[in-house]
């Protein structure tokens, strides 16, 4: 076999080498993708439900504040009695 000092272009080794190299790294980003897809979802549905049970707990506090703030309720019981 003759060695070509002024050799041009690429082995076919090389070029099976590198494709084998190329294919493993897009399989692995791939692999990947599906799992960031997924946990995006489940942070996006867990970012829902805390906003919404913030939303009710404001709800709640307001609610409760007005009740506390009532100054004119009387409450009687309802077996008591008075004496004459």
């Amino acid at each position: 076999m003759k060695k070509f000092r002024n050799q041009k272009g690429s082995s076919l080794v090389e070029i099976c080498v590198s494709m084998l190299v190329l294919t493993t790294a897009l399989l692995c980003i791939a692999a990947h993708a599906g799992v960031v897809i997924k946990q995006t979802t489940n942070d996006k549905n867990y970012s829902v439900a805390s906003t919404l049970i913030q939303d009710k707990m404001e709800e709640m506090k307001q609610t409760s504040c007005r009740f506390h703030n009532v100054s004119s309720v009387v409450i009687e019981q309802p077996h008591a009695r008075r004496k004459p």
